[in-house]
């Protein structure tokens, strides 16, 4: 069983037990976090927690560093989704507590990558394949992901993970038009 921790805290599985925030609820802290995860572990006996956010949780990284430091010894084992973009040394620092880094690359060039997402700031696909370098380099297990669509080159996106150091690669399922 896997639980979600974000900004929006949404369920995976069925009585999970995590909600959505409220609108205009305050961002949770690290140590409400931390919180969250012992709570979850006692009650259910889940061991996996998926960091991931509505946008991207490095966006938060203080946040998700602490509730890192702070969960260990919970029994949860963490998996990080993310796309990879403006991490700091902290959230590297931060990996050897995380199980998984899971990577969003949904293109093996920057010029499909910027049409797919649409980044607000030049350079998110040069960041993002650094940030899977950095990541493997670190010792961290990384799994990059891609979505399997026709307009997806996903045998390059897999060649692009794999000579970053990737660990692994994994594809989504389009459910396109």
């Amino acid at each position: 069983m896997i639980s979600c921790i974000s900004r929006w805290i949404t369920r995976t599985a069925k009585d999970s037990g995590f909600e959505p925030l409220p609108q205009g609820a305050a961002e949770p802290s690290g140590r409400e976090l931390n919180d969250l995860v012992r709570d979850w572990v006692d009650k259910t006996g889940a061991q996996s927690v998926v960091i991931q956010g509505e946008g991207d949780p490095l966006a938060a990284e203080d946040v998700v560093c602490e509730t890192l430091r702070l969960a260990q010894g919970s029994g949860a084992q963490f998996r990080l989704n993310t796309l990879g973009v403006g991490a700091t040394d902290a959230i590297f620092d931060a990996l050897g507590l995380v199980e998984t880094v899971s990577v969003f690359l949904p293109a093996a060039d920057v010029s499909k990558y910027d049409e797919m997402l649409r980044p607000r700031e030049p350079g998110a696909f040069e960041d993002a394949c650094a940030f899977v370098r950095r990541a493997a380099a670190s010792g961290a297990h990384v799994e990059v992901t891609a979505v399997d669509r026709p307009d997806v080159d996903v045998a390059a996106v897999e060649a692009l993970a794999t000579s970053l150091g990737a660990a692994q690669f994994r594809t989504r399922s389009w459910l396109g038009d």
